[in-house]
């Protein structure tokens, strides 16, 4: 009997720790163990606890460098290596990545093909060794350590060594989001280090190269109104664009291919034509060109330098400069476009008409404002800016910039105040397609430097860096999308 109730009071215990272990278990918060590490909500989507309610919408995940080990180094040079996003990618049977800038001398064709970025296996990491020499002893200062990267030709694909590698013509399918915005990434390479790899960031692509298809024996038509006296026999036109290495801007050798003087044509009766000649180019849909036109020559001052020296090998651009009466014709404050086809080939391709109505009728000369012809038709935009709180009086709004209209860095363009002082314009001509570079600086009435650039809080990207904005139609144009704030110094 005793032996009974023993048994009976020991399996009573054990009932109450069972229960016990079931009421501890059951009184146990659930935590979600599947945390993202962006947002900090549930990944597991087949969790139906409380805790794991919330789901993570998924994240574009942050690139990560890869392990520095893994970049091949060599003595004497400097790896730099990318992420590169591209959703289309590139056919490496004829197109590559490739970088160029300072350190590189900005070599273009088959001088950069050594600077082809190389892929890590499989993965989206590129890179590209470069003689530490060649960083000199100014790196970090302006203009040494800029670079792009672009896509051109590669060997494989049987071009001229002239369009292989960087080819500024091309630059129109190098459509880029990074720093640079397809720019110059300016200050990226400072910390280059002699038989190391240097990180340099994410870059993303879209837009590739086509299969290249040559297109030989074209000429390039310019029509002229005729009903100005601007055309004589000391007239000079120069077309100029990415139908040539470099543009084709060298004026001092004419037996070069790039070179892009136009021959008078005379047996069209109703306009002026001119027109040059190219040997053979790669069909695409959009080349940039533009022409400059000398009504009465290049006129008998040389070019100099900077120095005062005479220019051995003066582009057109040289001149443009020196004579007064020389135009530039654009599109939209831009260059002009045109598309060339397979069937172009063994006959002339129209610029004129490629470029605005009323080919027939040619480009009158007479209508350039100054030193440029614009082929568009420009609009009025108000840029604006407004603040979080009313601006102090004798505090002005300065839009410090380039790229339309008279905008310049130094100060010349203080907006317009509304009654309020919260919200600052400044109506401007401008084009479509026009983009402007630029700053706000707030300041006080007489707040140059001496420079001419306005003292003062600057608001721009993060970090420093100018601002960029586009004009894509007329009316209010708003330069950032929240409120500024300012505070008085």
């Amino acid at each position: 009997m005793k032996n009974a109730k023993r048994i009976l009071s020991v399996l009573i215990v054990l009932a109450l720790v069972v229960s016990c272990v079931f009421v501890l278990a059951a009184c146990k918060k659930h935590e979600c163990t599947s945390k993202c590490e962006t947002c900090g909500k549930c990944t597991n989507k087949d969790c139906t606890e409380e805790a794991c309610k919330e789901k993570c919408p998924g994240h574009e995940s942050t690139p990560q460098a890869p392990e520095a080990g893994d970049i091949p180094t060599e003595d004497g040079k400097v790896t730099l290596y990318w992420t590169i996003k591209h959703t289309e990618g590139i056919d490496t049977s004829y197109s590559a990545y490739y970088f160029v800038g300072g350190v590189t001398g900005w070599k273009t064709g088959a001088d950069s093909l050594a600077y082809e970025l190389k892929q890590l296996g499989t993965s989206t990491t590129y890179y590209v060794l470069v003689p530490f020499e060649n960083f000199g002893t100014s790196l970090g200062t302006s203009g040494t350590d800029e670079y792009k990267l672009v896509i051109g030709y590669n060997q494989a694909s049987g071009q001229d060594s002239s369009k292989l590698g960087v080819n500024w013509g091309n630059e129109a399918y190098n459509v880029t989001k990074g720093d640079g915005e397809n720019g110059n990434v300016t200050g990226a390479l400072a910390n280059a280090e002699s038989g190391k790899a240097l990180f340099v960031g994410e870059w993303e692509f879209s837009g590739k190269l086509g299969a290249p298809v040559p297109v030989e024996d074209i000429d390039l038509r310019l029509n002229f109104a005729a009903n100005n006296e601007l055309f004589t026999d000391k007239t000079v036109v120069y077309i100029v664009g990415g139908f040539f290495d470099n543009w084709g801007t060298t004026v001092s050798t004419a037996d070069k291919k790039a070179v892009s003087e136009a021959t008078r044509n005379t047996s069209i009766t109703a306009i002026v034509s001119y027109s040059v000649h190219v040997d053979s180019i790669i069909a695409a849909e959009s080349i940039d060109w533009s022409a400059v036109v000398f009504p009465t020559g290049l006129g008998d001052k040389k070019p100099v330098d900077a120095e005062g020296k005479e220019i051995a090998e003066p582009s057109v651009w040289d001149y443009y400069g020196i004579v007064t009466n020389a135009i530039q014709i654009k599109l939209n404050g831009g260059n002009c476009v045109v598309g060339i086809s397979e069937g172009d080939g063994g006959s002339y391709v129209d610029l004129t008409g490629s470029s605005f109505k009323g080919a027939e009728e040619g480009i009158d000369i007479t209508k350039a404002e100054g030193k440029v012809l614009e082929l568009g038709t420009p609009v009025e935009v108000t840029f604006t800016v407004t603040f979080s709180a009313a601006l102090p009086a004798g505090v002005k709004v300065f839009l410090c910039g380039s790229g339309i209209g008279d905008i310049a860095w130094d100060g010349t363009n203080p907006m317009d105040a509304s009654t309020d002082r919260k919200t600052f314009t400044l109506k401007m001509s401008a084009f479509i397609g026009q983009e402007l570079e630029f700053k706000v600086v707030v300041g006080t009435e007489n707040a140059a430097g001496p420079t001419g650039w306005p003292s003062g809080a600057e608001f721009g990207l993060d970090g420093g860096k100018n601002a960029k904005v586009k004009v894509e139609k007329a009316g209010a144009l708003n330069l950032f999308e929240d409120a500024l704030t300012y505070t008085a110094a």
